[in-house]
């Protein structure tokens, strides 16, 4: 490992004398150069002489020698730092992820929360602090699936601890955890099969997320496996507005739903790829008079939070192990900052929670 290479030089000289206590090891920059290696590595290697309490990091003063042999480090301040970064959570999609890792934290890590609102710029920023405290790994829902960042491929290069959620990179040797969408895309839409609708609309943002992707194969799947004919222009997969970082809006999204079903009156049924799209759906249809599951069943990702629909109403949905996936997440992040990095892929399985919304005919 690099980092470890870094490490055990680093030591050498000031376990020898050669870097005496008090003295300020060179700038992160100078060690880069020195050492051929990247900014991620240097910082790791002085967070693993930090918690062998060789050296002390403060900012803008440096990294100073404290002592010529390891100290004892009290549990609390020995606790590696790691950076959660979010585009955006509620209690729909998120929270529950962000408690899993809370939750599975305690006397193991200290957590660092941002949230990016699914702008590159803030993710590249977010990354940036984290490293700039001395975090000794991340964990990270991207802003992108279709393309990602540089600032994250560097982390990859380096091997620093990195665990992706949510998403799906299988070109690239990066640990992730994630639920098992294509099947639950089968699941939703099987629901409703069974229940003898065979026009079945399914409503999603881009499909340049993989999880949307995803969902939108088990949508196409889910037709082929219960041998029901497929007709693709029922995918309305173009809403922007819930989707963090996107410009739509609520008002354009319920406009596009609503003139997406006046031109296709044979749809009985619909798979909503996100809660807030079945909320943009229930009002698209309010608006054509209509209502779910009178007129349209209905299946969503994700559960119904709080009584958006009516105080009846509860939606049939696919339920995942947000709770799980945070806290597998942060076992496969602390693993990788003892034993190195891993490109471990974990695909949780989801659950179908019946509801109400759902009509046979």
């Amino acid at each position: 490992m690099l980092y470890q290479r870094v490490y055990d030089d680093l030591r050498a000289a000031i376990e020898s004398g050669e870097t005496p206590i008090g003295s300020t090891l060179p700038r992160e920059s100078a060690l880069r150069d020195k050492y051929e290696v990247s900014s991620i590595t240097i910082r790791r290697a002085l967070s693993m002489l930090r918690d062998d309490g060789f050296v002390r990091r403060r900012p803008r003063v440096g990294t100073t020698v404290i002592a010529q042999s390891p100290q004892q480090v009290s549990p609390a301040s020995k606790d590696p730092v790691v950076a959660l970064i979010m585009t955006s959570f509620n209690d729909a999609f998120g929270t529950r992820i962000v408690e899993g890792v809370l939750d599975r934290a305690q006397d193991r890590a200290h957590i660092m929360l941002m949230r990016t609102g699914g702008d590159t710029k803030k993710e590249r920023e977010a990354i940036k602090r984290a490293l700039g405290i001395g975090a000794r790994g991340l964990i990270l829902l991207p802003s992108s699936s279709q393309m990602i960042d540089s600032s994250v491929l560097k982390l990859v290069s380096a091997e620093y601890p990195l665990t992706i959620i949510d998403r799906r990179y299988d070109s690239i040797p990066v640990a992730a955890v994630t639920s098992d969408h294509m099947n639950a895309g089968i699941q939703a839409t099987t629901c409703l099969i069974e229940a003898g609708h065979r026009h079945i609309a399914l409503f999603g943002a881009s499909r340049s997320l993989t999880s949307n992707a995803d969902r939108h194969h088990g949508w196409v799947a889910a037709h082929a496996i219960n041998d029901v004919a497929l007709d693709e222009s029922l995918a309305c997969d173009q809403i922007t507005s819930t989707t963090p970082g996107n410009a739509g809006t609520r008002k354009d999204d319920i406009k596009r739903i609503g003139s997406f079903l006046r031109n296709h009156p044979e749809v009985t049924s619909a798979v909503a790829c996100e809660f807030a799209i079945a909320v943009l759906l229930e009002e698209a249809l309010a608006n054509l008079g209509k209502s779910i599951p009178r007129d349209l069943s209905l299946v969503c990702f994700d559960e119904q939070p709080f009584e958006t629909l009516g105080s009846t109403l509860q939606l049939t949905h696919i339920a995942q192990q947000q709770e799980e996936i945070g806290a597998r997440a942060l076992d496969v992040t602390l693993q990788q900052i003892d034993s190195g990095a891993t490109a471990d892929k974990i695909v949780l399985p989801t659950t179908l929670v019946p509801g109400n919304s759902v009509r046979p005919i």
